[in-house]
């Protein structure tokens, strides 16, 4: 740290935050049981949730950091990295976990897209997304207003 341009940590927990969470999902798609909780929207809608606000937090900083002249924390940096990194190994376990070869004497299961449709018809979370999308660019667009006004 230079005390003449202090780094800038506070949005570190959010990332940390959002690690917990694609840890969590890493162990829901690792245990899974026989029931299912996680659906395959559900899953990359909660990835590509985390990837979203990690970035825009990631910018967000540098935004903050250009306005004060502070110094810039390299731990975010590492932190995003991570969470890059460990949606990249949900994805591939979840996908790996959910091609598995069917057993014999099963009942044939729907295809891809009717599998898909029915996911998202069936599932709470596809309010959540539109919520959290439609408050996105209001976040952003009130976030440049007040770095504007400074």
């Amino acid at each position: 740290m230079n005390n003449l341009n202090p780094d800038f940590i506070y949005l570190r927990p959010v990332l940390i935050v959002i690690i917990f969470f694609l840890v969590t999902l890493l162990a829901m798609v690792l245990f899974r049981s026989k029931k299912k909780l996680l659906n395959r929207f559900s899953f990359f809608s909660i990835l590509f949730i985390c990837l979203v606000l990690s970035s825009l937090t990631i910018v967000c900083e540098g935004y903050i950091v250009d306005a004060y002249g502070l110094g810039g924390d390299v731990v975010s940096t590492y932190l995003w990295m991570a969470i890059v990194a460990l949606s990249f190994i949900c994805t591939i376990v979840y996908l790996k976990r959910s091609n598995s070869k069917p057993q014999l004497g099963k009942k044939q299961e729907p295809g891809y897209f009717k599998e898909l449709l029915l996911e998202i018809r069936e599932s709470i979370i596809v309010e959540v997304v539109i919520t959290i999308v439609m408050a996105i660019p209001r976040m952003v667009i009130r976030f440049f207003r007040s770095v504007s006004s400074w």
